[in-house]
């Protein structure tokens, strides 16, 4: 595998910058306790996971479904989940509680950068709402222009209330807090902050703490009790150090980040897919990963927002799809990170086996891109294979990829190196970018396109030599 660690990159195209790994806190210190069904749309939600039983905070949006963050449920097996609760080590009679194996994880969720931490559970039978005990939340509208910025917000949850506790509080806690810059979070966090982001301060030790993740963060709005955000995490080193804490912005929960492969071309360089970068802003690029969902002690975080997308790049037709990135500072090169040599002649490659490496799904009903780094050998295979089922196909600038049913590119893999092994010279050269592949899925043993590298090799090549 060592291979396809080293020519494989991982790539974010996205509006703002994130490089830093934090660990989610299953994440109230100083705030107090609430009045007995004071906060009726609160959720108590208990988790089973591989590791044991987890706790989570909810709202409740409808009388079947519980929106809460990803990171709690995202390895779930089951929940139990509490409506209704004040105290939940208590025998409570106005209490309900219901057993569920549903939840839908935003499928744009990426735990090493605890991007999209957002998800809803879903319960079998009907919650009953009475409006005193139980109620549901508004959510804000998606239509909203709001400046939140200087605003009290409360959040409620049943977490740690002192860095020093051993478990969660046993009974429903909250606290107010001033919503701050999400600049100012950007300090704290290295970047790691976006605009659906809501930083709230953490000073004189009031904030989140360790079970009241997934809790609502909530403000009055036309006189109505509004959610607008979901605890999502804060600083690692502890809720009473009076650091500002991070809850995603549920206006749009819909998210524009795109997950692409790519290939390091040069020290500077890193060779990509056009479909990727087109109207992106930033991109993170990680060089030397494995497995993305942990962190790795040898992989390389760069942040560049400086793009070559070809300039007869087609969004239409899919044609010129390919684009260089410049990264601000040399990448390492070692036994980990290498660069790929590209193909620079037309020569044919009919009848070739060509890898192809990516985090991409590993199923077309799969909900989430692969955690390591997989490969696959898919054929290179005569031009009117692809003609056949792609009208704009063109042989000069594509490749024709074909192999049999159940192997192929998927979603997640566009934008990485297709390579070959040069008997001759003795080393692996990159002949393709992954593209595109067929609507109907990735399993429908349709065949896949990818662009020709050496179709555009001087143009990669005018870009190398000019842009350091």
């Amino acid at each position: 595998m060592k291979t396809f660690i080293t020519f494989s990159i991982l790539l974010l195209a996205f509006a703002q910058a994130k490089f830093i790994h934090f660990d989610p806190p299953t994440k109230i210190v100083g705030g107090d306790e609430a009045a007995l069904h004071g906060f009726p749309y609160q959720v108590a939600i208990f988790i089973q996971v591989p590791q044991g039983t987890g706790f989570c905070g909810g709202s409740l949006i409808s009388d079947k479904h519980i929106l809460t963050a990803a990171h709690c449920v995202s390895s779930a097996s089951s929940a139990l989940v509490m409506v209704g609760a004040h105290n939940i080590k208590a025998e409570e009679s106005n209490r309900q509680e219901f057993n569920t194996t549903s939840f839908a994880v935003h499928e744009q969720w990426f735990p090493l950068f605890i991007l999209n931490d957002i998800a809803i559970i879903k319960i079998n039978d009907a919650i009953q709402v009475d409006g005193v005990t139980v109620k549901i939340l508004a959510l804000a509208p998606a239509t909203e222009d709001a400046v939140l910025t200087g605003l009290q917000a409360t959040v409620s949850g049943w977490g740690k209330d002192s860095d020093a506790a051993q478990g969660v509080s046993s009974v429903l806690r909250y606290v107010n807090s001033t919503i701050i810059e999400n600049s100012i979070c950007k300090i704290f966090y290295f970047g790691n902050i976006r605009d659906e982001h809501i930083c709230m301060n953490g000073w004189e030790g009031k904030s989140s703490c360790q079970g009241d993740s997934g809790g609502p963060l909530v403000m009055t709005r036309d006189g109505e009790l509004t959610q607008y955000g979901v605890v999502s995490f804060g600083i690692i080193f502890g809720c009473e150090k009076g650091w500002p804490s991070a809850a995603i912005f549920i206006l749009d929960v819909d998210d524009e980040d795109l997950f692409c492969g790519g290939s390091l071309c040069s020290r500077y360089h890193v060779l990509t897919a056009a479909h990727c970068l087109y109207n992106a802003r930033e991109s993170l690029i990680l060089l030397g990963a494995h497995n993305i969902t942990v962190n790795e002690p040898n992989v390389q975080h760069f942040v560049s927002s400086r793009f070559f997308v070809h300039p007869r790049y087609s969004s239409s037709t899919i044609h010129n799809d390919i684009a260089v990135i410049m990264l601000p500072k040399p990448a390492v090169i070692n036994e980990f990170v290498q660069i790929i040599s590209l193909h620079q002649n037309q020569t044919l490659l009919f009848g070739q086996e060509g890898t192809v490496s990516g985090w991409g799904l590993q199923s077309t009903k799969a909900r989430d891109i692969s955690p390591v780094l997989r490969h696959v050998s898919l054929r290179i295979v005569f031009h009117f294979i692809c003609s056949a089922t792609y009208k704009d196909f063109t042989s000069g600038t594509q490749i024709c990829q074909h192999e049999a049913k159940g192997k192929s590119t998927c979603s997640g893999d566009s934008g990485g190196p297709v390579v070959v092994y040069d008997r001759k010279k003795r080393r692996r050269i990159q002949v393709g970018v992954v593209s595109f592949g067929h609507r109907d899925g990735c399993e429908v043993g349709k065949p896949v396109v990818q662009t020709r590298v050496s179709a555009y090799y001087s143009w990669i090549e005018s870009i190398i030599k000019n842009d350091y």
